[in-house]
Protein backbone atom coordinates (compact mmCIF):
# COMPACT_ATOMS: atom_id res chain seq x y z
CA UNK A 1 0.00 0.00 0.00
CA UNK A 2 1.25 3.73 -1.13
CA UNK A 3 1.43 6.07 1.97
CA UNK A 4 1.38 9.56 0.52
CA UNK A 5 1.54 12.34 3.22
CA UNK A 6 2.01 16.16 3.37
CA UNK A 7 5.12 17.44 4.25
CA UNK A 8 4.66 21.56 5.02
CA UNK A 9 7.90 23.95 4.87
CA UNK A 10 8.25 27.09 5.39
CA UNK A 11 10.64 29.05 3.48
CA UNK A 12 11.17 32.50 2.00
CA UNK A 13 9.39 33.41 -1.08
CA UNK A 14 12.96 34.31 -2.72
CA UNK A 15 13.63 30.29 -2.15
CA UNK A 16 10.26 29.42 -3.69
CA UNK A 17 10.49 31.77 -6.99
CA UNK A 18 14.14 29.57 -7.03
CA UNK A 19 12.60 26.42 -7.15
CA UNK A 20 10.12 27.35 -9.32
CA UNK A 21 12.73 28.77 -11.59
CA UNK A 22 14.78 25.19 -11.22
CA UNK A 23 12.32 22.44 -10.21
CA UNK A 24 14.92 20.23 -10.74
CA UNK A 25 16.18 21.33 -7.17
CA UNK A 26 12.72 20.19 -5.78
CA UNK A 27 14.88 16.56 -5.83
CA UNK A 28 17.42 17.78 -3.86
CA UNK A 29 15.08 18.77 -0.78
CA UNK A 30 15.64 16.62 2.07
CA UNK A 31 12.77 17.26 4.52
CA UNK A 32 14.67 15.48 7.31
CA UNK A 33 16.66 18.84 7.63
CA UNK A 34 13.69 21.24 7.70
CA UNK A 35 12.01 18.83 10.03
CA UNK A 36 15.03 18.62 12.45
CA UNK A 37 14.72 22.70 12.82
CA UNK A 38 11.42 23.23 12.71
CA UNK A 39 11.07 24.42 9.22
CA UNK A 40 9.08 22.05 8.17
CA UNK A 41 5.88 19.71 10.03
CA UNK A 42 5.49 16.19 8.40
CA UNK A 43 1.06 15.54 9.13
CA UNK A 44 1.86 11.92 7.85
CA UNK A 45 -1.87 11.01 6.07
CA UNK A 46 -3.46 13.54 7.94
CA UNK A 47 -2.94 15.97 5.36
CA UNK A 48 -6.02 14.66 3.00
CA UNK A 49 -8.68 13.77 5.68
CA UNK A 50 -8.22 17.70 7.49
CA UNK A 51 -8.48 19.36 4.09
CA UNK A 52 -11.92 17.57 3.21
CA UNK A 53 -13.02 18.56 6.44
CA UNK A 54 -11.90 22.26 6.39
CA UNK A 55 -13.19 22.19 2.92
CA UNK A 56 -16.80 20.80 4.03
CA UNK A 57 -16.80 18.04 1.72
CA UNK A 58 -15.84 14.50 0.79
CA UNK A 59 -13.60 14.67 -1.93
CA UNK A 60 -10.12 15.98 -1.81
CA UNK A 61 -8.82 19.23 -1.26
CA UNK A 62 -7.75 20.98 -4.63
CA UNK A 63 -6.34 23.98 -3.14
CA UNK A 64 -5.59 25.57 0.44
CA UNK A 65 -4.04 24.93 3.53
CA UNK A 66 -3.19 21.19 3.16
CA UNK A 67 -2.34 21.07 -0.86
CA UNK A 68 -1.20 24.67 -1.55
CA UNK A 69 -2.51 27.06 -4.10
CA UNK A 70 0.09 27.62 -6.96
CA UNK A 71 1.21 24.32 -8.19
CA UNK A 72 5.17 23.61 -9.11
CA UNK A 73 6.52 22.13 -11.70
CA UNK A 74 7.05 18.57 -10.21
CA UNK A 75 10.55 16.55 -11.01
CA UNK A 76 8.89 13.61 -10.01
CA UNK A 77 5.83 12.07 -11.42
CA UNK A 78 4.19 10.86 -8.19
CA UNK A 79 5.07 14.25 -6.51
CA UNK A 80 2.42 16.91 -6.39
CA UNK A 81 4.40 20.02 -5.58
CA UNK A 82 3.03 23.75 -4.70
CA UNK A 83 3.10 26.63 -2.34
CA UNK A 84 1.37 28.86 -1.01
CA UNK A 85 2.44 32.92 -0.84
CA UNK A 86 2.86 34.71 2.21
CA UNK A 87 0.43 37.26 1.82
CA UNK A 88 -2.49 33.55 1.70
CA UNK A 89 -0.32 32.23 4.88
CA UNK A 90 -1.08 35.18 6.99
CA UNK A 91 -4.93 34.54 6.30
CA UNK A 92 -4.69 30.67 6.11
CA UNK A 93 -3.23 31.41 9.54
CA UNK A 94 -6.31 33.63 10.99
CA UNK A 95 -8.80 31.31 9.15
CA UNK A 96 -7.48 27.86 10.75
CA UNK A 97 -7.05 29.86 13.92
CA UNK A 98 -11.33 30.31 13.79
CA UNK A 99 -11.52 26.68 14.21
CA UNK A 100 -12.61 26.12 17.80
CA UNK A 101 -12.26 22.52 19.37
CA UNK A 102 -15.61 22.44 19.81
CA UNK A 103 -16.83 23.39 15.96
CA UNK A 104 -14.09 21.05 14.87
CA UNK A 105 -16.00 18.48 17.07
CA UNK A 106 -19.35 19.26 16.07
CA UNK A 107 -17.98 17.43 12.06
CA UNK A 108 -18.14 14.55 13.94
CA UNK A 109 -21.65 14.64 14.92
CA UNK A 110 -23.81 12.52 14.47
CA UNK A 111 -28.14 13.55 14.19
CA UNK A 112 -30.37 10.62 14.21
CA UNK A 113 -32.77 12.22 12.01
CA UNK A 114 -30.24 13.63 9.40
CA UNK A 115 -28.81 10.29 8.90
CA UNK A 116 -29.36 6.85 7.51
CA UNK A 117 -28.71 4.17 9.68
CA UNK A 118 -25.76 4.22 11.94
CA UNK A 119 -22.68 2.04 10.40
CA UNK A 120 -20.76 -0.38 12.48
CA UNK A 121 -18.51 1.51 15.09
CA UNK A 122 -19.71 4.59 13.84
CA UNK A 123 -20.46 6.18 17.20
CA UNK A 124 -17.59 4.60 19.38
CA UNK A 125 -14.82 6.03 21.37
CA UNK A 126 -12.94 4.89 18.21
CA UNK A 127 -14.13 7.70 15.87
CA UNK A 128 -13.81 10.46 18.99
CA UNK A 129 -10.78 9.10 19.88
CA UNK A 130 -9.75 9.87 15.96
CA UNK A 131 -11.34 13.30 16.10
CA UNK A 132 -9.58 14.55 18.89
CA UNK A 133 -6.19 13.24 17.21
CA UNK A 134 -7.12 15.02 14.19
CA UNK A 135 -7.84 18.28 15.41
CA UNK A 136 -4.12 17.52 17.43
CA UNK A 137 -2.65 17.74 14.14
CA UNK A 138 -5.02 20.97 12.86
CA UNK A 139 -3.58 22.48 15.61
CA UNK A 140 0.35 21.94 14.75
CA UNK A 141 -0.63 22.67 10.86
CA UNK A 142 -2.41 26.38 12.41
CA UNK A 143 0.94 26.87 14.73
CA UNK A 144 3.04 25.89 11.90
CA UNK A 145 1.35 28.67 9.47
CA UNK A 146 1.47 31.11 12.46
CA UNK A 147 5.24 30.39 12.39
CA UNK A 148 5.66 31.57 8.98
CA UNK A 149 3.17 33.79 8.88
CA UNK A 150 5.45 35.71 11.60
CA UNK A 151 8.55 35.31 9.49
CA UNK A 152 6.48 36.76 6.34
CA UNK A 153 7.10 33.56 4.83
CA UNK A 154 5.76 31.57 2.07
CA UNK A 155 4.51 27.85 2.43
CA UNK A 156 6.16 25.02 0.23
CA UNK A 157 3.37 21.96 0.38
CA UNK A 158 5.31 18.27 -0.75
CA UNK A 159 2.09 15.62 -1.04
CA UNK A 160 3.70 12.37 -1.86
CA UNK A 161 5.06 8.96 -0.48
CA UNK A 162 7.28 9.74 2.18
CA UNK A 163 10.74 10.65 1.07
CA UNK A 164 12.59 9.16 3.89
CA UNK A 165 11.95 6.12 6.08
CA UNK A 166 12.24 7.00 9.23
CA UNK A 167 9.13 8.29 10.36
CA UNK A 168 7.51 7.23 13.65
CA UNK A 169 4.34 5.16 12.96
CA UNK A 170 2.11 7.38 14.55
CA UNK A 171 2.75 9.66 11.29
CA UNK A 172 1.66 6.74 9.14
Amino acid sequence: MRIVVGIYTRLPMTEIERLAAKPALLRRLDARVALADGRALDLGRRWEELGCLLDGGILAPRTGPTVGEQPLASPEEDVAWSFVTPERVREIAAELGRVTRDAFMRLYEVDDEDTADAAPGERTERVIDQAAYLFRRLEQLRDHYRAASAKNEAMLVRIGERPYDDAPDSLR
